[in-house]
């Protein structure tokens, strides 16, 4: 899902994201990575699989 922090301050808040992009992976609604800053699609790649793989 995309968020707008523009409009949707709180949600940014309360997740902490101070740099844009952000992209954080959630597992049962815990976060369980954070990727922050421009990533190659290597790196998002490698993370999205690990993540997969640890469900």
């Amino acid at each position: 899902m995309e968020i707008d922090i523009d409009t949707q301050r709180t949600l940014a808040t309360d997740y902490m994201v101070q740099s844009i992009p952000t992209l954080i992976i959630f597992q049962d609604g815990r976060e369980v990575r954070r990727l922050v800053g421009l990533q190659s699609e290597a790196v998002l790649e490698k993370n999205l699989n690990e993540a997969l793989e640890n469900r």
